[in-house]
């Protein structure tokens, strides 16, 4: 168990309080930065609760990152250049400590993460 902790512009997205399968939810984040280049919109369940997270192109170069939380919502608009910069930051650091844990490569999540 652990957290991500997502806050855009003063709203706190995702934090500690939604603590879930962190390395799972890793993942999840991964395949939707890449599903997002695609598509320009994409979102997830959390692997063991019912709270989902979505990205959702909204102009030119921005983003509506959102969540709902037990019934809750949760959105603010940020650049896309911004959000998948610190996801990569982000998720790079939590693959690099998984990888010195667990002796597991990541490839696949780093790659679904960095820029194109």
């Amino acid at each position: 168990m652990g957290a991500i902790e997502l806050s855009v512009d003063g709203v706190d997205i995702i934090g500690k309080a939604e603590a879930d399968d962190v390395e799972t939810l890793w993942a999840y984040l991964a395949n939707m930065v890449e599903e997002f280049r695609a598509n320009r919109n994409s979102s997830t369940l959390f692997p063991d609760q019912p709270i989902e997270l979505s990205f959702k192109g909204i102009e030119r170069g921005r983003v509506l990152v959102a969540s709902t939380v037990n019934g809750e919502r949760r959105a603010a608009p940020v650049d896309e250049n911004e959000l998948f910069a610190a996801l990569t930051r982000a998720g790079g650091e939590f693959f690099d400590k998984m990888e010195t844990m667990v002796q597991r490569f990541y490839q696949l999540e780093r790659s679904k993460l960095s820029p194109r």
